[in-house]
């Protein structure tokens, strides 16, 4: 599969018969075979990850459809499926599965072409040194409460949030996931442009375990191929 960075939290996964495109805000969209269906993915209603032009993407891709957090009530179209937290789908041949986010609206598990994709959204450890003892321990709770019900799928691709205003916690999220779960490749996201913040996880000691799994990237529109042996990765 080939899968290009958009910005931010978005991400184009295209295979052999479909494209996937998650949380895509801004910027320019590749140009795709029409003959292969194309689902865009909207986690939930921030601006940082939902295009307030949904509508006018679906008529660009006359083949498009898209799977919309059920937060989200500003779109109105044929070609939209809504989902709530906690909910399972077959769409055309895609199985879709949505998690409850820590934050706003849903993370999304995809089955498609035999490939199990994740896309967190904004759902994460969000951990902050302002916030009480409580609140502290009710969002480990939460988080792990969701990413735990994933930890008997094997994941072949999973799009996990690395947010660098967490400063020195920046990691714990993340290393969560990848400790519980089985990722074959993990791609961080949400980094609000600090590239560098994937070389500080893979030089954390914490990463030791799954470092080689970690794909990083340093600009938008940059493209990596994940072939069909578990080892063959070319960036």
């Amino acid at each position: 599969m080939n899968v290009t960075y958009l910005d931010h939290s978005g991400f184009c996964v295209e295979l052999k018969h479909t494209v996937l495109i998650f949380d895509f805000v801004e910027g320019s969209l590749l140009h795709f075979d029409p003959k292969k269906a194309i689902y865009f993915f909207v986690s939930h209603r921030h601006q940082d990850h939902f295009h307030k032009h949904l509508g006018e993407l679906l008529k660009a891709y006359p083949q498009a459809k898209a799977i919309v957090s059920s937060d989200i009530r500003r779109v109105r179209d044929a070609a939209v499926t809504f989902m709530r937290p906690k909910e399972e789908r077959m769409l055309d041949d895609i199985y879709i599965t949505t998690l409850q986010s820590t934050d706003e609206g849903v993370a999304f598990l995809v089955q498609a072409e035999q490939q199990v994709i994740y896309h967190a959204g904004d759902l994460h450890w969000w951990y902050w040194d302002d916030d009480s003892k409580s609140e502290k321990a009710a969002m480990k709770q939460a988080y792990f409460t969701e990413i735990k019900k994933l930890c008997d799928i094997p994941i072949d691709l999973a799009f996990l949030v690395l947010d660098p205003r967490q400063e020195s916690d920046y990691w714990m999220g993340f290393d969560a996931f990848m400790r519980i779960n089985q990722v074959q490749y993990a791609v961080p996201m949400h980094c609000w442009g600090d590239y560098d913040i994937m070389n500080r996880l893979k030089n954390h000691p914490c990463s030791e375990p799954y470092r080689d799994r970690i794909i990083s990237y340093d600009h938008r529109g940059e493209t990596f191929q994940i072939g069909g042996k578990q080892d063959e990765i070319c960036i």
